[in-house]
């Protein structure tokens, strides 16, 4: 499998993961939101690294 993939889809796991748990301790849930959209965003759209 693609290592570049895999190591996209598990940030973007920890990414959901950690707003899941941000959001059950209802801790800044207007602010964390946005934040884990964008950082979804980046991780699945930052260009691949030339082999």
């Amino acid at each position: 499998m693609d290592k570049d993939l895999i190591i996209r889809v598990v940030l973007v796991v920890a990414i959901v993961a950690g707003y899941l748990v941000a959001s059950r301790a209802e801790f800044y849930n207007s602010v964390i939101a946005p934040l884990a959209v964008v950082a979804v965003a980046v991780v699945m759209f930052w260009p691949r690294r030339q082999q």
